[in-house]
């Protein structure tokens, strides 16, 4: 796939980001990206993405083994790996600031994965440069008793009978697998992803992260500018997400129910529904605040913004003192973490639901108002690929936001708000760099919350939660200006709290489908939503600085670190610094993990392909049931209120 030329080209630029540092010994300042083989796992990685991601990255190769870089560096042809290693900075430099977007978005695309397979990835479980970051790597699990796992199924027969098909293992089909096996339903769950038990759960940030999340956690919108996690494993979100369990609020549901004819939302029955996921999943209401919790909550309180305690699905963390928490984004080692496999797919099973892992719903087969069955694709042991038909009477599509309407558009299904009306939650992150050891990867992960900024316009505006920063996220946000320069920030790795800035978006995207088949996401951030996310993020800045950090990191290319003894506890000033930069694509690093909207559920027909029952516009045996309901962004971690969809269309079932 990758040319001898292109491989040389991608061996320089990995290297220029990732050098040796002159005059500097240890480990840390001697590493380089291919002394860890980066060159290889990008090519992996390329191997996991869509056509169009493949073919652009392997174009930027072609370019930088081109004579062109070194016309636009120095007047006259000179490939990217002929430069002085001074030269290859300075043009890279060039790129991330460039007010030519397409050089932004290489420079981003070849920083993020550059950044995050090196110091992600781990040789035998340790890492050269942990040492000087002051980063311990993820505890030994120390278990008090057998882990118990699920009973997995895999493929026998070409043909599969049931009652029910669900399609997606995670918040929504797991719920929904759950309700309807203690229902009397024979249930057939299946999801692409892999299985994997909590024993194999190593809790390394790069090899969980390839194993758990979709794309190996590269999956971005279109133009690259904005990741977007999720998972795609058995539980899928549910077994990567951070435990924030929050009940969906009055006033969401009363949008949804007033803005789109959906009044049984505000019904005793869907409460109920509500009443019955938390429990299901064990929900507590607070779990003990680490450090960067208490710096949010600190701050916050200072300065007199509304803040508190985020609840979580965990249970019996305490036996290990909360010590692996901050690893749990990587798939909790005890199965502490409920999630689907630990309680709704346990249910299932308990009741003869069969589950499949490792097995792609491809299309559905449909005629006269009703899917007559579901072909799916599996990989045999030796790496073959065949088709299981699965035939049910009825049919619940959970594949989340992004693969729910890309498999409905590669079946042929069609609605003129299909794919449309995506909401993704834009994050960015504020950094505060304390005179004490924070060490934000351990304890709870994101236990606590502020509204300092949630309500700007009539319910939207942004959340501001803690952000574990494991060594491959933090050098993939960190600015970078030089090799050296970007070495330095690294060694402050303890030392930094990171708030997110969660934005309730109003202007969403679309999912549309490749020639393959494959979903591509288009997401601009919108000048409303882009105003918000600065606003929280002068916000997120005060309350560092509030908590007492010294300094401000923030994440654009652009920035200087802003020393808070100058900007004080002022929000105004901070947001007179932060909105001076350019905030368009690729000057910054930006996140999404909820997923929302495409197939939204509503009272019209015309503008929502979804029922209020949660029927697909048109087939009467065809149900959707994840994240890719809402009628519009959640503005909170969206996992209850797919749950309680989800419950509420399976006892509509039964």
């Amino acid at each position: 796939m990758v040319k001898p030329k292109q491989r040389l080209a991608l061996k320089c630029v990995v290297d220029t980001l990732i050098a040796p540092v002159e005059a500097k010994t240890g480990s840390f300042w001697e590493g380089k990206a291919t002394d860890l083989n980066v060159d290889d796992q990008l090519i992996e990685v390329l191997a996991a993405l869509p056509r169009k991601a493949r073919n652009d990255f392997l174009t930027l190769l072609t370019f930088l083994a081109s004579p062109i870089p070194g016309i636009l560096l120095q007047g006259w042809p000179g490939s990217f790996r002929s430069l002085s290693f001074k030269k290859r900075e300075h043009l890279l430099y060039k790129w991330a600031n460039s007010y030519f977007s397409p050089l932004r978005m290489a420079f981003t695309s070849l920083k993020r994965i550059t950044m995050f397979c090196y110091y992600g990835s781990s040789k035998k479980g340790y890492h050269p440069a942990w040492k000087d970051m002051g980063y311990p790597g993820p505890p030994i699990a120390i278990t008090d008793g057998a882990l118990k796992t699920l009973n997995v199924n895999f493929v026998t027969h070409d043909k599969i009978e049931c009652d029910v098909l669900v399609i997606g293992s995670g918040a929504g089909g797991g719920v929904v697998a759950g309700t309807l096996s203690e229902h009397g339903k024979d249930v057939v769950v299946i999801d692409k992803g892999d299985y994997v038990a909590p024993p194999e759960r190593s809790n390394l940030e790069r090899e969980m992260v390839s194993r758990l999340y979709e794309s190996q956690g590269m999956q971005t919108n279109h133009n690259y500018g904005i990741s977007l996690f999720a998972g795609s494993c058995l539980g899928g979100g549910t077994t990567v997400n951070w435990s924030v369990s929050w009940r969906p609020n009055d006033f969401l549901l009363q949008e949804w129910a007033t803005q789109h004819s959906l009044p049984q939302l505000q019904s005793d029955i869907f409460s109920r529904c509500i009443d019955d996921v938390l429990s299901g999943i064990n929900v507590v209401d607070k779990v003990p605040f680490n450090a960067q919790s208490k710096a949010l909550t600190t701050g916050s309180d200072r300065l007199k913004f509304i803040s508190g305690a985020l609840p979580q699905n965990t249970l019996g963390c305490e036996r290990h003192n909360f010590e692996q928490c901050g690893f749990c984004l990587f798939g909790c080692r005890y199965g502490n973490k409920q999630d689907m496999n630990e309680t709704f797919l346990r249910r299932a099973q308990a009741q003869g639901a069969r589950i499949f892992p490792g097995m792609l719903a491809h299309i559905l087969r449909h005629s006269q108002g009703k899917i007559k069955h579901v072909e799916a694709i599996v990989k045999d042991s030796d790496g073959v690929k065949r088709k299981v038909t699965i035939k049910a009477n009825s049919y619940v599509l959970s594949a989340g936001a992004i693969h729910t309407p890309a498999l409905l558009l590669r079946s042929g299904l069609t609605h003129s708000q299909l794919g449309k009306n995506l909401y993704i939650h834009p994050a960015a992150l504020a950094l505060g760099r304390y005179p004490e050891i924070i060490e934000s990867w351990r304890g709870g992960m994101m236990t606590a919350f502020s509204d300092a900024v949630s309500d700007l316009d009539n319910g939207y505006g942004c959340k501001i939660e803690p952000s574990p920063l494991h060594t491959g996220l933090l050098a993939t946000v960190l600015p970078w200006a030089n090799n050296e320069q970007h070495k330095k920030l690294l060694l402050n790795s303890p030392y930094y709290a990171g708030f997110a800035v969660i934005t309730r978006d109003r202007f969403g995207g679309r999912v549309t489908m490749d020639k393959d088949g494959n979903p591509i996401i288009y997401y601009d951030l919108h000048s409303y939503d882009r105003q918000h996310l600065l606003k929280g993020l002068a916000a997120a800045s005060a309350i560092h600085a509030a908590a007492g950090a010294k300094e401000i990191v923030l994440t654009h290319h652009r920035a200087a670190a802003l020393n808070t003894q100058h900007f004080g506890c002022d929000v105004s000033k901070y947001h007179k610094e932060i909105a001076s930069l350019n905030w368009g694509a690729n000057y910054s690093p930006m996140f999404s993990a909820h997923l929302m909207g495409t197939c939204r559920m509503g009272g019209d027909n015309n503008k929502s392909p979804v029922n209020p029952e949660g029927k697909f516009s048109g087939m009467s045996n065809l149900y959707i049931a994840d994240g890719s309901l809402f009628p519009s962004a959640s503005g909170i971690n969206p996992m209850v209120t797919i749950q309680s969809l989800a419950r509420y269309i399976a006892l509509g079932m039964v």
